[in-house]
């Protein structure tokens, strides 16, 4: 089912006002647009006699204000669906933002600062990209207002004649979706955030660097106080399955700390919610 199905519907169901510009112009419906570039009643509603009135001397663009919205309607399906597409999975900037906050992760403890600025980073990214454009959100609820007001000139000229700053006349002389701002908007949060993944590579190898350099240590420290334990527990181990054992040990300690850490946030969650409630 279209995503505008209810837009399309009310729009053929839509009754256009009568022209109240002049008393001879009253039998006459507000049933086109003038669409020519540069003329001074763009997208003013017209009748038959404002058209002749206003448009007699030059070839203008008129249109049907059906088809006008009609065509509005079709482009904003179509944003719709390209902005469903691109946002069906994760984008290259959502995986790097996460393959940070897991190396991260595996850090010591005075890391989770810095990892939960990443995660952070990470929603206000997702809440950017997933946001549907404002501009889009306005012309939907322009037209609604249009079409639920059946023969009401006041709302269609208002509702207009705010339609302009969310929309551009294109070269076919059709009123188009115009989400610039938002998408700059949006191409600006991107650059930020590439370049927040760029300069944190450079960290990333350093913390890196020395996770390896405490697990060294971690299991050189285990094998110097416990291979006596390791060979009396476990029989006779040559040093490379002393090393194996040091390794799974020290990963266990790691994963136990990682647990706790996960344990107490869910208790500070579950504190925030009850005093939330209260």
């Amino acid at each position: 089912m279209l995503k505008n199905q209810g837009l399309i519907e009310s729009l053929g169901a839509y009754k256009l006002p009568n022209c109240t510009q002049e008393a001879h112009h009253g039998d006459h419906q507000l049933s086109e647009f003038c669409m020519e570039d540069g003329c001074s009643t763009q997208l003013v509603p017209v009748c038959a006699f404002c058209k002749f009135i206003n448009h007699k001397k030059n070839k203008h663009d008129i249109k049907p204000v059906k088809l006008i919205f009609g065509e509005l309607i079709k482009d904003l399906e179509e944003k719709q669906l390209d902005f469903e597409k691109q946002n069906s999975g994760e984008d290259e900037i959502e995986k790097d933002l996460k393959n940070i906050a897991n190396e991260l992760a595996a850090t010591v403890e005075k890391c989770n600062q810095m990892i939960e600025h990443i995660n952070l980073n990470l929603e206000k990214y997702r809440a950017l990209v997933r946001k549907e454009p404002y501009e889009r959100i306005a012309i939907r609820k322009l037209l609604r207002e249009v079409f639920k007001s059946n023969e009401s000139e006041v709302i269609l000229r208002k509702n207009v004649d705010e339609l302009r700053q969310y929309t551009r006349v294109d070269e076919d002389g059709l009123l188009k979706v115009n989400d610039a701002v938002s998408l700059t908007a949006l191409r600006d949060g991107q650059q930020k955030t590439q370049l927040f993944i760029k300069n944190m590579q450079a960290p990333l190898k350093t913390l890196d660097e020395v996770r390896s350099y405490l697990d060294i240590s971690m299991q050189q420290f285990f094998l110097e106080y416990d291979s006596e334990d390791i060979v009396s527990d476990k029989g006779d181990y040559t040093p490379q399955q002393q090393f194996e054992y040091s390794k799974s040990f020290s990963k266990n300690q790691m994963q136990q700390r990682l647990q706790k850490k996960e344990e107490r946030k869910k208790e500070l969650e579950k504190q925030r919610d009850v005093n939330t409630i209260q």
